[in-house]
């Protein structure tokens, strides 16, 4: 029997057998095994399918023996499902650590980090985390444009593997623009490119200011999928269709969030 979202919605053994499977596996929360088939064991039964590697177009809101076979232990995934899911779970990596970066330079916007004096391209607040992360004194004392440094700073530390590799082991300029259009392009140090559909939170987002000529101008991290209201800095900000919500340092002198038109969007990529 297939287990599907209906109107009342299904209760049965099957059902609580369906929870208890997803419960042991960690896709659903004991509390929510009510013996009822509503769209909490649905979702979870999705983000079971996902995990394990089904195909995306099988990654439906059902629960059936394909899948009650895998989480019971009678079937192994195939080697497909093998790649999908690994595949799945570094992708899930990448968008986490730059979530964290964005929750992180959300707070620097909220405490009102900001340029002292203004023009000067030298944040106190971050000149401090830069020493306290050990960074080469140029980047401590700062004084050059600092977009880029405030994302990977906050990437750096939330433990990203790619603000690593430029800040720390200094393998590419982490504070140019266009060079993370460039490594990002050929998936190099931990990063992948990504279409603007492919937009989620931690999305690092190149802008292209007008006249567009190609070049990557300024970079922010997405706070949530394009045309996606977001919530952040004790406020909810308003994205309309076909716009992104975005933190940025060097925004005004200062870390700022803006909803900007997705016709600046001129690149955008994952870290790890």
């Amino acid at each position: 029997m297939t287990l599907l979202l209906t109107s009342p919605h299904t209760k049965s053994a099957e059902v609580k057998a369906a929870q208890a499977r997803l419960v042991k596996a960690g896709f659903l929360a004991r509390g929510d095994a009510d013996g009822e088939f509503g769209p909490v064991t649905a979702t979870a039964a999705k983000a079971a399918k996902w995990s394990l590697g089904f195909a995306a177009s099988n990654c439906k809101l059902t629960y059936g023996s394909v899948l009650d076979a895998y989480l019971s232990g009678k079937a192994q995934p195939n080697l497909a499902m093998q790649a999908r899911a690994k595949l799945r779970r570094r992708l899930a990596a990448q968008e986490s650590v730059g979530a964290k970066a964005a929750d992180r330079m959300v707070t620097w916007a909220q405490a009102g980090w900001k340029e002292n004096p203004m023009g000067s391209n030298k944040v106190p607040q971050l000149q401090l985390l830069s020493r306290d992360l050990r960074l080469a004194a140029y980047l401590c004392n700062m004084g050059q444009a600092w977009c880029a440094q405030s994302v990977m700073t906050a990437a750096l530390a939330e433990g990203s593997k790619t603000a690593k590799y430029g800040l720390v082991q200094g393998r590419f300029n982490a504070l140019y623009c266009p060079t993370l259009r460039d490594i990002s392009s050929t998936g190099s140090y931990g990063t992948r490119a990504v279409s603007k559909n492919s937009i989620v939170k931690g999305t690092c987002i190149e802008f292209d200011w007008p006249p567009a000529d190609g070049t990557m101008d300024h970079i922010g991290i997405a706070l949530g999928k394009p045309g996606e209201n977001v919530t952040a800095a004790g406020q909810v900000w308003k994205v309309p269709k076909n716009s992104i919500c975005t933190v940025e340092g060097n925004a005004d002198d200062r870390v700022k969030i803006s909803v900007h038109d997705l016709s600046v969007v001129g690149w955008a990529f994952n870290i790890s």
